[in-house]
């Protein structure tokens, strides 16, 4: 056998080994003699693999071109990684933790350098790209791989093993190098003003709570929030992340966080939001992936914004805090009217709907003194466009109008179900 086959021969060896990760090594075998022992060979017991050995191994198998090394195949090995002494530094592969801190540098044979025999009898090396592997000492803590071209100075690849990590210590759970907590969202809830009006933005608030239901903590958890919305509303932001570290087993953690959400068509809509906790660290296996979302609903209700026109007529609106019954007209109206965004007959309004008084209460919960005389009187209030306004009136002690009063508004549905919503300023006189 000349020297390019047995060097041949020792290559393959080695691939083998690595493809197995089964090369028995001085952790995982009985039985040898110490080192430099007067121990007669003959009568040394026959070494035994230790068939009980803990170590484990990631195993990457990757193609490499010329100047990176695309992974497909990211795997915890069962058994002992190969030892890599004696590896000439061709590679380095080098363990990084979540935070990118180096645990391990390791160097390794470059599965691209292959020797083959010349013309003349001799051997050349050369760079082959092609399919190969690569096999390192298991660390849970571990979540990239960095594959580095030493000779080249460059970086061949940064290969995910924190997929691999989690899939091992969730089958594993009892592994020392792993974590067991089961992570859940134990409540959530939305709360805000259920009501605005088209082109209007508002917010509402959603409060969730996690906890680490157990056995092991504290682990660190990231809460992430989704938000979908109908058409006719738009919320922003439609998701959000929130840190819940140093999460310890009966100490839930808590977390509001504010949306914004902006009508763009009328009627009732509903937002539905969800949030999902999740370990930071792949090491950390939650075993109950059941309790890992909650999801709750916001609802509000688009009201069709109207012109109010107290007084009609006046361009002062003066009012008095015992006014028996105040005019007011909500005006029919063209999309663009005003600078309303939407078209508005006020000849569909339900009289027994309407609600008039300020604006806080109206807005929170509808809250306002009904029509005077309990109906919509349909007239042309502004002369000459043709078309019928609704003429209302508000008993100004029962709203009631105080001295310090600057506007009013009027809330109500239509005969369709829509609401509407409009204000007019006024001037209270004694």
């Amino acid at each position: 056998m000349n020297i390019t086959t047995k060097r041949r021969a020792a290559l393959l060896a080695g691939a083998v080994a690595a493809a197995t990760a089964l090369t028995i090594t001085a952790g995982a075998v009985s039985g040898y003699a110490e080192p430099f022992s007067d121990t007669d060979p003959a009568a040394a017991p026959i070494p035994e693999y230790d068939y009980d050995d803990t170590a484990r191994s990631f195993v990457v198998e990757a193609d490499f071109g010329p100047t990176t090394a695309t992974p497909t195949s990211v795997v915890v090995g069962m058994q002992r990684s190969r030892t890599h002494l004696g590896d000439p530094a061709l590679l380095e592969l080098r363990l990084e933790g979540h935070a990118g801190d180096v645990l391990d540098a390791i160097h390794a044979w470059d599965p691209r350098w292959v020797f083959e025999e010349t013309e003349t009898g001799g051997e050349r090396r050369v760079v082959r790209p092609g399919a190969g592997l690569l096999t390192v000492p298991f660390d849970a803590d571990a979540e990239t791989m960095v594959v580095h071209d030493v000779r080249a100075g460059t970086t061949l690849a940064e290969v995910d093993l924190a997929p691999a990590v989690r899939e091992y210590c969730l089958a594993h759970p009892d592994d020392a190098q792993c974590v067991e907590a089961d992570l859940g969202v134990t409540e959530i809830g939305a709360e805000g003003v259920g009501f605005s009006v088209v082109g209007a933005t508002t917010a509402f608030e959603v409060t969730a709570e996690v906890a680490n239901l157990g056995p092991d903590g504290p682990v660190d958890a990231i809460v992430g929030e989704t938000v979908t919305a109908e058409p006719g509303v738009v919320v922003t932001p439609v998701t959000a992340t929130w840190d819940a570290d140093a999460l310890a087993v009966g100490a839930p953690r808590g977390h509001t966080g504010s949306y914004a959400i902006t009508c763009t068509e009328p009627g009732l809509h509903t937002v539905a939001i969800a949030a999902a906790v999740a370990p930071v660290l792949a090491k950390v296996a939650d075993p109950d992936p059941a309790n890992d979302q909650k999801a709750t609903e916001f609802s509000i209700d688009c009201a069709v914004p109207v012109k109010l026109d107290i007084k009609p007529g006046s361009t002062r609106n003066p009012v008095t805090v015992n006014e028996a019954a105040i005019p007011m007209a909500v005006l029919t109206t063209v999309a663009g009217e005003f600078g309303l965004p939407l078209a508005f007959d006020a000849a569909t309004i339900d009289a027994d709907s309407v609600r008039i008084g300020d604006r806080a209460p109206l807005v929170a919960s509808a809250t306002g003194v009904p029509e005077r005389h309990g109906k919509v009187h349909l007239e042309d209030v502004v002369a000459a466009d043709g078309d019928r306004d609704a003429m209302l009136h508000a008993a100004g002690r029962g709203i009631p109008v105080r001295k310090t009063t600057t506007e009013l508004c009027v809330r109500g549905t239509t005969t369709d179900g829509l609401s509407f919503f409009g204000c007019d300023v006024v001037d209270v006189v004694p």
